[in-house]
């Protein structure tokens, strides 16, 4: 995946000059990653210790926008 895929699906952190990702094996914010790629790295490393099987595929679903129904469609 490429850095731009990632920035929106990791938590980031916004200073004066730079923007930093979370390093999900801290709660504290001196320990964040320069990169959203390894941030959500990080975040797979806690995923994966958590659960006895090794994630093989990493899927990222963006929502589709919802539509308002057309009138008359959900009539009873």
């Amino acid at each position: 995946m490429r850095e731009c895929e990632v920035g929106s699906y990791v938590r980031s952190f916004e200073s004066a000059d730079t923007r930093q990702y979370q390093n999900y094996h801290y709660s504290r914010t001196e320990h964040a990653k320069v990169k959203a790629v390894e941030s959500l790295k990080t975040a797979l490393e806690v995923l994966e210790a958590k659960n006895p099987q090794q994630a093989k595929f990493l899927m990222v679903l963006a929502p589709q926008k919802a539509k308002a129904p057309k009138l008359g469609q959900f009539m009873l």
